[in-house]
């Protein structure tokens, strides 16, 4: 998905402000290892969030390529905020 967009680097932020990273995209495996984690790229258009409550959350254009790649994924949608449905 990364690749297909053009981006090359991601940033890998971490909960405890230590092990924060600027990661080859070849070289990007996002886990969850105790910290909360935040990944994202330049664009800013797109992020990936790993959390201690076993969820992982994306927002931006990342959701839809989850969506597509993924077919049971909106089976496990979940939004505080839904947007307005376009007329």
């Amino acid at each position: 998905m990364m690749r297909s967009r053009k981006i090359g680097r991601v940033y890998e932020l971490r909960e405890y402000g230590d092990q924060n990273y600027l990661l080859s995209v070849e070289c990007w495996e996002p886990f969850y290892n105790g910290a909360e984690g935040f990944w994202v790229s330049d664009t800013m258009d797109w992020i990936l969030y790993a959390s201690h409550e076993s969820s992982v959350t994306t927002g931006g254009w990342l959701t839809d390529a989850v969506f597509s790649a993924w077919n049971d994924a909106r089976s496990c949608k979940w939004s505080m905020y839904q947007a307005p449905k376009s007329p």
